[in-house]
């Protein structure tokens, strides 16, 4: 048996989950249940199905407080934070929900008499998605929900830095679906490659890092499994020519430092005209300074933890190691100090000298910010396309033509003009090259992933 220990990254000595990884055995009867429930699920009626995901919604959300507390324990949100992603998750949830009551077929032209053709779609079958600690409410809601809806069951193994919220939401299944509908399988890689290779699973879903989503893919092209990949991010934003300088400063803060800079759609590099070098500058340092590393609901706490040991050393290890021929570091840059310790970094902002420096290139997934300038927007384009990464990138201006080429020339999934890297629920959620493969598992476009499609040729 192997043992899954979690401590506070805020307070590294409280232990505050344990438990066992699923063994072998439990995982080929977990699979095998799933794959029974989802014969009768599939079979449903997409109004049933409607009326017990709602259900399952419900019991999330009188889970809301009980979540957010495991989040800020576990993975070191800040309560308002970790509050504000239940709800989101809810948000986009009952937004999908609606997708229930769509038609699953079309009726399409024959050109052989007394016959009808249809496009039919039809659930996977079993999902496995593998979800990362960065989230642990968001991204398993954004797979089990869609799942559910468009006929499939799903088997979650969250990370093993977060896997008590992962437990809550399967509790809450248990209270309103169908027994292994929704079950959540605990461990490490091993666990992961076992899953992913079982003869029981149809699909898998992946979110998390670049390198990780190679092996995922590898693994489950040994059974010729479809795949969705949420991968990593290098995300640039733009400041051209904003109408609010002010303002665009404060987007740009916001979605480099939520969630400590955790997030695979923060803003990592900030791109300035050469016009707005000072004003700029001064600004971001003044809002960066500003932030307060803190945990919970600690008063005053503006910025989150680091959400483990590892990625504390990472993050330590790659400013520490930055070039100072290549870079300057504007404020921050060292690990916070604040009585009881914990994986607190100071909240970074780095100015880049060298284009050609790592800062611009590696994802550091963590509350550090890179500040360049250019002078025309080809130049902007360029470096912003740099990264092997493109998955959501920002630009703020006024002027229509800059705006207009960065629309049709930036490398990106998720675009956003005059406005921080936050999505819609009812957008698609995916990354080009190397931040994403296969279809998104979020937004209007879920159903390419949870769903195949069939041609039924009916004579009558």
């Amino acid at each position: 048996m192997t043992e899954i220990r979690v401590f506070n990254p805020a307070n590294p000595t409280e232990l505050v989950w344990s438990g066992a990884a699923t063994t072998p055995a439990e995982l080929v009867e977990m699979t095998r249940a799933s794959r029974v429930a989802q014969k009768a699920w599939g079979r449903l009626d997409g109004r049933a199905r409607h009326t017990q995901i709602a259900a399952f919604l419900d019991a999330v959300q009188a889970r809301r407080e009980a979540l957010a507390e495991r989040m800020v324990l576990e993975q070191g949100k800040l309560q308002g934070e970790a509050l504000g992603e239940v709800t989101k998750s809810l948000v986009e949830a009952r937004w999908m929900l609606g997708r229930c009551l769509e038609s699953t077929g079309t009726i399409m032209a024959s050109a052989r008499p007394n016959m009808r053709a249809m496009r039919v779609k039809r659930p996977r079958g079993v999902v496995l998605a593998i979800t990362p600690w960065n989230f642990p409410v968001l991204t398993p809601m954004r797979k089990i929900v869609p799942a559910l809806v468009f006929g499939n069951a799903i088997l979650v193994k969250p990370a093993s830095d977060a896997p008590g919220t992962a437990l809550l939401l399967q509790e809450a299944a248990r209270e309103t679906l169908p027994e292994g509908l929704v079950l959540v399988v605990l461990g490490g890689a091993q666990v992961a490659g076992a899953a992913i290779t079982s003869v029981d699973v149809d699909a898998v879903t992946f979110t998390g890092s670049t390198d990780t989503g190679k092996k995922v893919m590898a693994l489950a092209a040994e059974g010729l499994k479809e795949v969705s990949l949420e991968l990593g991010g290098k995300n640039p934003a733009i400041l051209h020519d904003p109408f609010d300088l002010e303002d665009a400063l404060d987007h740009v803060v916001r979605a480099a430092f939520a969630n400590g800079g955790q997030r695979c759609t923060a803003i990592s590099r900030v791109l300035v005209h050469e016009n707005l070098r000072n004003a700029a500058t001064a600004g971001l340092i003044s809002r960066i300074s500003a932030l307060r590393p803190g945990a919970g609901a600690e008063a005053g706490a503006t910025l989150a933890a680091l959400s483990n040991r590892a990625q504390f050393d990472r993050v330590c290890t790659f400013v520490k190691d930055l070039d100072p021929t290549e870079t300057n570091v504007l404020t921050g840059g060292s690990v916070a100090d604040r009585p009881g310790g914990g994986y607190f970094f100071e909240p970074t902002l780095v100015e880049v000298i060298d284009p050609q420096s790592k800062i611009n290139f590696e994802e550091v997934f963590g509350p550090v910010l890179g500040l360049e300038f250019y002078s025309n927007i080809n130049d902007a384009i360029k470096r912003a396309n740099a990264p092997e990464y493109g998955l959501t990138a920002s630009v703020f201006g006024t002027d229509i033509q800059a705006l207009r080429q960065f629309e049709e020339e930036i490398e990106a999934g998720m675009i956003h003009v005059n406005h921080g890297t936050f999505p819609d629920e009812n957008m698609p959620f995916g990354g080009w090259k190397a931040s994403g493969v296969g279809a998104p598992s979020v937004g209007q476009d879920a159903d390419q992933f949870f769903t195949r499609i069939q041609a039924v040729y009916e004579g009558v």
